[in-house]
């Protein structure tokens, strides 16, 4: 079991959806107001798009997702596959890690826009450090540098603690 992803995590995110729907609604008003330059865009962690606005993607001519979990391909298809067959887009799933080799990546979709969902906020749980998180976060920002990027994620990850 990944604290990322995983069949108890899709399954709880199904069944979430109607308490999910308000904070879906704010990710897909602040993606209404963001229009990339490019037809291309570089999805890393995507999941099944639980929280991903399906006609935000349809903007794109060609998306191309990233995710290390083994149901996110089917299950982004389930939810997404059909509509953006009809409009046209091009989807491109890889089951890799993304941030492992996103310079090679981004070397090799040079006009792509790169959105980050779901996943710059569980990098805490790939490190011992808190620095080493800190510098992880701090190159990647550095690489893209020049791209139109963003990134979303819920308030939490993992186990917290009241204030």
């Amino acid at each position: 079991m990944s604290p990322s992803g995983g069949l108890l995590w899709h399954w709880r995110a199904w069944r979430s959806q109607a308490q999910w729907r308000p904070v879906c609604a704010q990710i897909s008003d602040w993606l209404d107001q963001v229009e990339p330059r490019s037809s291309e865009l570089m999805l890393i962690g995507a999941s099944a798009g639980w929280m991903m606005p399906t006609a935000w993607l349809q903007r794109f001519k060609r998306v191309l997702v990233w995710d290390i979990d083994g149901l996110a391909e089917p299950l982004f298809r389930w939810r997404h596959g059909a509509a953006l067959k009809a409009s046209a887009t091009e989807l491109v799933f890889q089951r890799a890690d993304a941030l492992a080799n996103l310079d090679s990546l981004l070397d090799a979709h040079p006009q792509a826009c790169v959105l980050f969902d779901n996943v710059l906020g569980q990098v805490r749980f790939h490190f011992n450090d808190l620095d080493a998180v800190s510098d992880h976060i701090y190159k990647i920002t550095q690489a893209l540098k020049g791209r139109e990027w963003g990134s979303l994620h819920d308030a939490f990850s993992g186990p917290i603690e009241p204030a």
